[in-house]
Formats: C-alpha cells, structure tokens, sequence
C-alpha cells in the first residue's frame, strides 16, 4: 500500500511542480483601475520586482490596453499603461 501511495504521490509531484515554477503564477490581481487615452497613467503593481508581464482580465469597454514601450527605471514598483480610450480595468501582474 505504501508503494502505491509513493508512485501516486510522484506522479501528482512531477504535474504540480511545473505549474507552481511558471512564471505566470506569481502575480497578483489588481482591480478597478482606470485607464484613458490622452496619456500613460502610473498604476503601481507592489510586486517588489520588475514584472514579466500582465494579463488584462476584466475591463468595461472594447479598448485596447498597452504599455509605455521601454525598460524605464520605475517600472520595478509601477506599470504605465494607456487605453485606446477610457476604460476601467482590471489586472493579473506577474
């Protein structure tokens, strides 16, 4: 009986653990944020570190989000984002 819960404990290790080492996991939610198009709005992500990325998971209007191209300094606390037009959002940071 052991041997069998042994095997089935590695077969559930080697399916979770690539999942809980992508990148995309460590992130956080951030919500209501609202984004216009005349300019970049700061949107502080309090992830500690410079994202790898963001997903876009709710917003309020057909509007496309994007952010400020470049590596800039701030971008360790901060995302700078804009809208194709105004819109509230909502984030995944990872």
């Amino acid at each position: 009986m052991a041997r069998v819960f042994n095997t089935a404990q590695d077969h559930v290790e080697s399916v979770i653990n690539p999942v809980l080492a992508a990148a995309i996991i460590d992130g956080i939610i951030l919500e209501d944020i609202d984004l216009i198009s005349t300019g970049f709005t700061s949107v502080e992500h309090k992830l500690g570190r410079k994202p790898r990325g963001y997903l876009v998971i709710r917003k309020s209007a057909a509007q496309t989000v994007y952010e400020e191209v470049g590596d800039y300094d701030s971008r360790k606390l901060f995302l700078k984002l804009r809208a194709s037009g105004t819109v509230t959002v909502n984030l995944w940071v990872f």
